[in-house]
């Protein structure tokens, strides 16, 4: 992805390109909210390559005119950076959750909060204090909202699996916010039978991430 001059293809509103200087040398996981001002933020992580320490979370806003220049809105030093979501709660305040952690299975989710459409930010916080288990909150598709108020974030954690060594499970569940995503709490894991998964003796994990 490239930053310095931008267009919108006429024919195909969907597709953005960015062209120019190369900033960053990869992109990745991006992520969109749409704004009652018809101004729409998008978010991505990007650096030298996924994993890497230098990868940190960015954001650009789109205006009538096109992208504003990314700025780096997440970069705690020496530790990589991932999977940015954003989401608009009921009370129009918008959350920024990411993943830090250089393995996945020790990810740990922060959160931002902005509530002036994306132009100043909360400082950066833990999303559940003490959680560091593979991370809590959105994995990387946004929360929705119930009819009841409830925000489902869709969630998932990684790690080594204890019945087959060097070998990981994957496992989905949901976490919930009854508060307007001021605090969270998990539910049970998503019962999954590991053994009819296709492929799962070939392959280097079974489960299921990332889910919406």
């Amino acid at each position: 992805m490239t930053f310095y001059e931008n267009e919108i293809d006429a024919e195909n509103a969907k597709r953005v390109y960015f062209r120019g200087k190369r900033s960053l040398a990869s992109c990745h996981a991006s992520t969109l909210v749409a704004l009652d001002n018809n101004e729409v933020l998008v978010s991505w992580f990007g650096g030298k390559a996924e994993k890497n320490s230098d990868v940190a979370i960015w954001l650009s806003r789109r205006l009538t005119d096109g992208w504003t220049n990314p700025v780096c809105i997440a970069d705690e030093e020496g530790i990589a950076h991932w999977n940015p979501v954003l989401f608009q709660g009921i009370d129009k305040r918008i959350f920024l959750f990411y993943k830090v952690g250089h393995e996945i299975s020790d990810w740990f989710t922060r959160v931002r909060v902005s509530t002036d459409d994306g132009h100043t930010w909360s400082e950066a916080r833990e999303l559940v204090p003490g959680d560091n288990r593979g991370g809590r909150g959105p994995v990387k598709n946004k929360p929705v909202l119930l009819n009841n108020g409830v925000i489902a974030a869709p969630a998932s954690v990684e790690g080594p699996d204890p019945e087959n060594d060097g070998k990981d499970i994957w496992e989905a569940f949901v976490d919930l916010s009854s508060d307007n995503g001021d605090t969270w709490h998990a539910s049970a894991r998503v019962p999954m039978d590991y053994e009819a998964l296709v492929g799962h003796q070939q392959s280097r994990a079974k489960g299921v991430i990332q889910h919406s």
